[in-house]
């Protein structure tokens, strides 16, 4: 008989039972027991994937100065579970998913993943949200210490561009019918909360904080919070508490409109120079909508940074009205302006007059990584433009500076945006410059951008010889699939060939299988169809790659009756992914014969997300059923 107990109070839905034929292996961190299980096929993946556990249950403990609470932590890898991972109490659930190889590894890091999830021990077991309105400081803390951790392994660039990410993640959610408040007590089923509100916003919004605080002030409120309020149930209102009381400022306004209200500033800029002043005007004009409960003015702090002829200079300003206009003193024309330097504020921004030689400037100089990728991201766009116009010579000063973001950026995520920009220029240098780096940069994210980039360069017996030797060289799983997509761009009338001979190379969880599927859904062959169809139905294949038949399948344009006709069947397969992938397909597919079945499943759907989605394919809940 075997007996557990844990003598530390916390919520019953944390609770689980793991069984099954495990490997398991042991280590130990600061006198605590840790194990990591997963299925005896992928042994040899296991210690590479939770080899960071020590380190990351130091840093929290760190951070909240509050040791890891439970007395042991272990982390299972279980087949077929629905999400990334669960925090059960000392007892981590995860996707077998994040198990994977060397070329795997180059990929993804599922660090990212193993830290939002030993995260919650704290924010989320130790401390639990009262009710689901406030879920928010479960998982907003979870992935706000994710961030954290980020930057202390791989530093302020790559914390910098997580936070941006997950702040656009955030505001590509909070629009139209999706704009919310972070508390909230309207859903339908707690799932409905589980979106980016939770997650990356609520994040973006404690980074806010920090910003308006100061990291030592922000850090002691943080650990005042944990400390006060471990084992208990917390609202949005305990954590306002902590903070006030730690930095001795009234925080009504921050919390009313940005955790009880809705949206984010939407600003419209534009500077002028007065030289015989010497000084630069700044106009800022915020522009969202507030019919919805947007704030018409959010009132924030931001920084401003201006460099001109004798340097950088920053000016932190607060903003409080709709429209401002700022003047500051300069050492002649100014070379850039940056609003919101560090990129605090979760934000739409538009520059009205903001012209090539001062995106130049800040791609090749700024010292914040977010506006470099900006930047260059923005030069891409007007490189095609101007390619367009054949103004060739402003095309290639624009790809002179890109290929030195390419060539010097220390920013992979800045390279990466580079190598996407320079597949708009369409220039000789720039497709020389993408092929020595789609083969030498240390990033597999760098090369995988750099073969994506190349496609837009036509057919070229050399291009698709650079894309087979990507694939042969084997980098990665997704560096062989970017260097496979090109032969098929590059060589279209040998594309089926080639990628229906790869189909049977072995990887982890079949990803590459997947990802050639889904490019060969992409192809005008006779016999697309029937491949897919028949990599769909092998259940010998990972979840993964057929769903990615499934999905693929469902774009075709021929045979669309027959095709989705087909993919009904899988909603009744064993597999999560598979059935998403069929309800994805069918609600955007709409035929009679979809409506029907998905109405006949609706009652089934195992989540909230797949029962929105039916809903929404059928146009409103009220069909549901009928």
């Amino acid at each position: 008989t075997e007996r557990w107990s844990m003598t530390i109070p916390h919520p019953s839905y944390l609770v689980t039972l793991v069984a099954g034929e495990f490997k398991v292996a042991e280590k130990e961190w600061d006198g605590l027991p840790l194990q990591f299980l997963a299925e005896p096929r992928y042994a040899q993946w296991i210690e590479p994937l939770f080899a960071k556990t020590p380190d990351i249950l130091e840093f929290f403990s760190n951070v909240t100065q509050v040791r890891y609470p439970y007395p042991k932590y272990s982390q299972a890898c279980v087949d077929n579970f629905p999400w990334g991972g669960m925090e059960n109490i000392s007892a981590t659930t995860l996707t077998p998913l994040a198990l994977t190889d060397e070329r795997g590894r180059r990929d993804t890091d599922s660090g990212g993943l193993l830290a939002h999830e030993a995260a919650h021990q704290w924010f989320g077991d130790l401390l639990t949200c009262k009710d689901w309105s406030h879920i928010w400081l479960n998982e907003g803390f979870a992935t706000y210490m994710t961030l954290l951790y980020l930057e202390k392994t791989d530093g302020l660039d790559a914390f910098r561009i997580g936070m941006r990410d997950a702040q656009d993640r955030y505001v590509e959610k909070d629009r139209g019918a999706g704009r919310r408040p972070t508390v909230t007590s309207l859903w339908r089923d707690p799932e409905d909360l589980m979106d980016e509100h939770a997650y990356a916003g609520a994040a973006a919004r404690l980074n806010l904080l920090r910003f308006i605080l100061g990291d030592g002030v922000f850090q002691d409120g943080l650990r005042a919070y944990v400390a006060a309020n471990a084992g208990r149930s917390v609202v949005t209102a305990d954590f306002q508490r902590a903070m006030e009381k730690v930095s001795g400022r009234g925080l009504d306004t921050f919390f009313q409109q940005w955790f009880y209200g809705r949206g984010y500033p939407e600003f419209d800029l534009d500077w002028s120079f007065d030289a015989d002043e010497e000084t630069i005007r700044i106009e800022v004009r915020q522009v969202q909508g507030n019919a919805d409960g947007t704030p018409a003015v959010f009132q924030v702090p931001v920084e401003i940074v201006v460099r001109d002829e004798g340097g950088t200079v920053s000016h932190r300003v607060d903003l409080r009205k709709r429209r401002e206009v700022f003047e500051f003193p300069v050492a002649g024309r100014p070379i850039y302006v940056r609003f919101d330097h560090g990129s605090w504020i979760p934000k739409e921004v538009t520059w009205r007059n903001r012209g090539v030689r001062e995106l130049l400037a800040i791609a090749h100089e700024d010292d914040d990584v977010t506006g470099r990728r900006e930047a260059v991201r923005a030069l891409g766009e007007r490189a095609g433009t101007l390619y367009a116009q054949r103004k060739l010579d402003e095309v290639e000063t624009i790809v002179a500076e890109l290929v030195d973001r390419l060539t010097r950026d220390s920013s992979k995520a800045v390279r990466a945006a580079a190598a996407e920009a320079l597949g708009k220029a369409a220039s000789l240098e720039a497709r020389e410059r993408l092929l020595t780096a789609a083969s030498r940069d240390e990033e597999a994210s760098v090369r995988e951008a750099c073969l994506d980039a190349l496609t837009a360069f036509g057919v070229s017996p050399d291009l698709a010889a650079a894309g087979r030797s990507a694939f042969d060289e084997g980098y990665s799983w997704r560096t062989m699939a970017a260097g496979a997509g090109l032969v098929a761009s590059a060589a279209p009338n040998e594309a089926y060939a080639y990628l229906t001979e790869k189909l049977f190379i072995d990887s982890p969880h079949d990803v590459l299988r997947g990802y050639l599927l889904t490019r060969i859904g992409e192809l005008e062959n006779a016999g697309v169809d029937e491949q897919l169809r028949r990599w769909a139905n092998d259940e010998s294949s990972d979840p993964t790659a057929r769903a990615a038949a499934i999905r693929a399948l469902g774009k075709r344009p021929r045979d669309r009756v027959a095709n989705h006709r087909f993919v009904l069947r899988f909603l009744e397969d064993d597999s999560f992914a598979v059935r998403a992938a069929a309800v994805d397909v069918l609600a955007d597919y709409g035929g009679g014969d979809a409506r029907r079945a998905l109405r006949e499943y609706y009652p089934l759907a195992r989540s909230s997300q797949e029962r929105r989605r039916i809903e929404r394919a059928l146009s409103s809940p009220g069909l549901v059923g009928s």
